[in-house]
């Protein structure tokens, strides 16, 4: 077979129909595969990753055929035909053999998900501002995990026992921000360097505008004036003000969400089970 010449192959099984086409299964040390008769250059193949497979299923005992099934962690799944011509016990042979290597393989590469899995939970939890926005755009069914993952979290970030690991902010911060009575029917906000500090780390357009307007168009005490008059800051508020300067902040979170809208949520994983039994519904 063609591919990486280095992957070892524990099985090869011959007469394996997928698709209603015949070919031959592959079991190798890190994926099993299966490539359909005929030329190279015309043959059908597919391949599933350990990695991507969350359980396998079998026929069940006196079905006229003999199958297994692989199910990928999006809920797709692949059904494996096996049609040895020496009938049914040859055929229970080489799915026996496919099904007991799975059964060991699986759980090996199931720890490699739940140490990733592992890691993203405790980035969620040392971080309100990345769980907020987890709840906001994948339970909200915006966005799917894997896109979350891959497009607003940059792992490398999140290293675990590193010094330079950034510091989470503390949840419900905002809250803990609380005004004064200026005496005039005003109130006045007494920011510390803390406090600036987790509102630039929780809504990076808004440092992006701290960026762009102190000191070259305002000082900083007017830019979190502004701040704290704000659409962005006054959620509650219908209408955004001509001149308010994160009205662009709050219109390009909604325009964000809307373009990065792909499916509705599913979840990353579940723990892998060696062995099911397909019904009569599954195949």
């Amino acid at each position: 077979m063609s591919g990486n010449s280095k992957e070892e192959i524990i099985h090869q099984i011959e007469n394996v129909r997928c698709k209603k086409m015949d070919g031959t299964l592959y079991v190798m040390s890190e994926r099993i595969s299966w490539i359909s008769k005929g030329r190279e250059k015309t043959a059908t193949s597919i391949s599933h990753n350990y990695v991507d497979i969350k359980t396998q299923k079998i026929s069940s005992e006196g079905k006229a055929k003999v199958q297994l099934q692989v199910v990928l962690h999006d809920d797709s799944s692949t059904t494996f035909h096996f049609t040895n011509p020496g009938g049914p016990e040859a055929q229970l042979r080489d799915r026996d053999k496919v099904k007991e290597e799975l059964s060991q393989l699986l759980p090996k590469f199931g720890q490699k998900i739940s140490a990733e899995l592992e890691k993203k939970k405790k980035i969620l939890i040392e971080n309100p501002q990345i769980y907020q926005l987890y709840n906001d755009l994948v339970v909200g069914q915006i966005l799917s995990a894997e896109d979350f993952w891959k497009n607003f979290v940059n792992m490398e970030d999140y290293k675990s026992t590193s010094k330079s690991q950034k510091t989470g902010v503390a949840q419900g911060f905002m809250a803990n921000i609380c005004p004064k009575s200026d005496g005039t029917n005003g109130l006045v906000y007494n920011l510390s360097y803390d406090d600036k500090e987790s509102i630039l780390k929780t809504y990076p357009s808004v440092k992006i505008k701290y960026n762009q307007n102190v000191p070259s168009r305002m000082s900083e005490q007017d830019f979190w004036t502004k701040f704290f008059q704000s659409f962005y800051f006054r959620k509650d508020q219908i209408n955004l003000a001509a001149d308010d300067i994160f009205k662009e902040c709050a219109l390009k979170l909604d325009e964000e969400l809307k373009s990065r809208a792909q499916q509705i949520l599913t979840e990353p994983v579940d723990i892998i089970d060696s062995q099911k039994v397909l019904s009569s519904d599954d195949i």
